[in-house]
């Protein structure tokens, strides 16, 4: 079989994704990515400029993932849809999802490369895309709230189901955390009154 001579950007990050969701992202080599795609090492630097550069395009790539899961309508309540959104993915794409949040560290670079990257410039811009996933943390002054108290439940739920310690369905996922979103808007309620007293 004779290598192929090419490849674009959008087909490396493709067999990218797919090598991650078989072995993360440290199954992700020149070499590996070369044998998945039938090319040689060159054209992967060739088209992709680095490896670093590529783990970059495939970062908003599974950003752009999550983004759709999210938005997709599962109830009449867009906020309860954003966390549902999440915690399926997080089930469904376990290693992309590990890969996200391992790359969260990097994000501000990676928001700064995907800006000057218009090749991947799909739909939302990707800066503005990363920065929404991953939101700076409040301060611990601020961390006696409604939001910040569903982010933790939300992204502890979703970090049982990426590894396999907890197995639900999304019926049960939805009305775990519409149970308890509307717990810890009760106690900010409460504690809002208390505070007006």
């Amino acid at each position: 079989m004779t290598a192929r001579p090419s490849i674009n950007k959008e087909e490396l990050v493709l067999a990218a994704l797919d090598l991650i969701r078989e072995n993360g992202w440290e199954g992700v080599s020149a070499r590996t990515l070369a044998a998945r795609t039938a090319i040689s090492t060159m054209p992967i630097y060739s088209a992709m400029g680095s490896m670093e550069e590529l783990r970059k395009a495939c970062l908003l790539a599974v950003a752009r993932l999550l983004d759709e899961a999210q938005h997709r309508r599962r109830s009449d309540n867009p906020a309860l849809d954003l966390a549902v959104g999440y915690v399926l993915f997080a089930r469904e794409e376990p290693r992309l999802f590990r890969f996200f949040l391992a790359a969260a560290g990097d994000m501000e670079k990676a928001v700064k490369g995907a800006a000057a990257d218009p090749a991947f410039e799909k739909g939302r811009p990707a800066a503005a895309l990363l920065g929404q996933v991953f939101q700076e943390l409040p301060a611990p002054d601020q961390r006696d709230n409604f939001v910040f108290r569903a982010w933790v439940f939300t992204h502890g739920l979703a970090d049982l189901l990426s590894s396999g310690r907890l197995e639900m369905d999304e019926a049960e996922i939805a009305r775990h955390l519409e149970a308890a979103g509307g717990a810890f808007y009760l106690q900010e309620r409460a504690n809002t009154d208390q505070a007006q007293a």
